[in-house]
């Protein structure tokens, strides 16, 4: 996952990398109490674009793009319902508080 999560997004993807299914990864996090894969999946992307917000100059769309989505306005609607505000948001109260 660490060098593919720019590439991958969805459960399916990383089963299939595993040769599992993706009932059978669920099943396997979920014996280890571990998070369900997509909130693993959905975790790492929100560090990393919190990460490029909080440490470059890159615009909303260089990192939509840098992250493997493929529309900025659902890299948006993504990084606000996991944060409760905008990237721009983020990066002037990050920003801010530095």
């Amino acid at each position: 996952m660490q060098k593919q999560y720019k590439e991958f997004h969805t459960v399916e993807n990383y089963a299939n990398q595993l040769n599992v299914s993706p009932k059978g990864l669920l099943k396997t996090l979920y014996q280890l109490n571990a998070a369900k894969p997509s909130r693993i999946i959905g975790s790492k992307l929100l560090f990393e674009a919190k990460k490029l917000l909080a440490q470059t100059n890159k615009t909303a769309v260089e990192i939509t793009f840098d992250l493997g989505f493929n529309d900025p306005a659902y890299f948006s609607r993504f990084f606000k319902k996991k944060t409760g505000m905008t990237p721009q948001q983020f990066r002037k109260r990050f920003q801010e508080v530095d």
